[in-house]
């Protein structure tokens, strides 16, 4: 998975090899520009260890010029003030990055779950969703980890404790967190989620970098009347209620909004709309609900109230006047986001519970096939779900024909990302 989201350039650590040895067990072998997290430097902090506190910030500081990511001036408060600039802005990509694209991974004030620099660390707890399942917590023995919504919370507090440490090396006085809550670097943050997380949602539906340049700063309206219109369908759930889970509990969604995000267009293609408003060629409401409606709601699930047939009507409405927005050709723009979300929104988009049982689907063929086979299966799995337009490379049907144990491997995963499609 680290390898999957590297490639579609999600800040990570990456796996650079695994050593297995005869009795079963195995070392993976992290790598990244600079592997420090933020809980090797609060732990100083912590017991008010002054030298030690900025030396390994300092430390990290200086990988992170050599590695050619920050240019700081000179002169230490400035320098230190434009850490803290980056490290806001970072961490607010990240944590906008995670709710937009349904990553669990659990965030704490400690820092001891990811990179200093903002990037994903340790795949034990990792987990993709196919929806926003942002009440699903990780149980760990005795307590459970903050949801998929809270992520933000947790990202911005720890730029809230590097403010603390940064005080600290600054005056030799540890204050009391609370003193930062008012920290310039967490307007920065706020700045920053809220335009990552707009980015984000402008690319889920399928606009290209260059038309979201365009809108985010032509189209504020039109992007927060989406903004509302789709947090609405992504934040129902099922009337079932919460579900435990061997590894924690859940409140499913009802809707999974990218089904609808690659069936919208198409629609739209279909019956040739030209502009925003013509609404008869608007999706019925009641079709509008069953495309992207989970295979596991019930009836009363799917009750168009005239809440929900309201807000049927403004998704369309807003999502038609962004590509209104643009000022292209309507037709154009359409056949775009259906190529587009097509692949973004792929029907096949690895799961957590997928990526588990195609682990064992690896693990039992070790010793059968042969380890070159094997890469090339696993190559093709991770070029499958670079899921960018223009870099994409599905596993095609005659990969899967030929009867040998690299096909049939390649087979079962597929199997799997159908079956645990709609999972967590």
């Amino acid at each position: 998975m680290s390898e999957i989201f590297y490639r579609q350039g999600i800040p990570t650590e990456r796996c650079l090899t695994v050593i297995g040895f005869p009795d079963g067990s195995s070392i993976g072998v992290r790598s990244a520009p600079n592997l420090i997290r933020p809980a090797h430097m609060f732990r100083y902090l912590k017991q008010r260890r002054h030298a030690e506190l900025k030396a390994s910030l300092d430390y990290f500081i200086e990988r992170e010029t050599k590695n050619g990511f920050w240019q700081l001036p000179s002169e230490e408060t400035a320098r230190y003030a434009q850490v803290l600039q980056y490290l806001a802005s970072s961490y607010a990509k990240m944590a906008a990055l995670l709710e937009e694209e349904y990553i669990f991974n659990w965030l704490a004030w400690d820092g001891d779950n990811m990179l200093a620099s903002g990037a994903i660390l340790d795949y034990g707890s990792i987990r993709q969703f196919a929806a926003k399942h942002d009440k699903y917590r990780f149980k760990d023995v005795d307590r459970y980890s903050a949801s998929l919504s809270e992520q933000r919370h947790w990202a911005r507090m720890i730029v809230q404790v590097f403010a603390q440490a940064i005080g600290f090396i600054q005056s030799g006085e540890k204050q009391n967190l609370r003193t930062f809550k008012h920290a310039e670097c967490l307007k920065t943050f706020n700045l920053a989620f809220e335009t990552e997380r707009n980015r984000r949602m402008l690319w889920r539906i399928g606009f290209s970098p260059e038309q979201i340049d365009h809108l985010m700063n032509k189209a504020r309206k039109e992007i927060n009347d989406f903004d509302k219109a789709i947090s609405y369908f992504e934040d129902r759930k099922v009337s079932k209620g919460i579900e435990k889970l061997p590894d924690g509990f859940t409140h499913n969604p009802v809707f999974l909004i990218r089904n609808l995000l690659r069936l919208l267009p198409a629609y739209y293609v279909a019956q040739k709309i030209g502009r925003a408003d013509d609404q008869s060629a608007y999706m019925p409401h009641d079709i509008f609900c069953k495309i992207m409606a989970a295979s596991y709601v019930v009836k009363r699930d799917l009750e168009l109230t005239p809440a929900r047939v309201s807000y049927v009507q403004a998704f369309q409405e807003s999502y038609l006047k962004l590509i209104a927005s643009l000022g292209e050709p309507f037709d154009e723009v359409l056949k775009s986001l259906q190529e587009r979300s097509a692949i973004i929104n792929h029907r096949h988009r690895l799961t957590g519970d997928a990526m588990v049982f195609i682990i064992e689907e690896v693990i039992a063929m070790k010793g059968k096939i042969r380890i070159d086979g094997l890469q090339e299966a696993l190559d093709a799995f991770i070029d499958s779900q670079v899921l960018i337009p223009g870099k994409w490379q599905p596993v095609l049907p005659e990969q899967l024909k030929p009867d040998t144990l690299k096909s049939r491997l390649l087979n079962k995963i597929q199997a799997n990302l159908e079956e645990y499609k709609e999972s967590i």
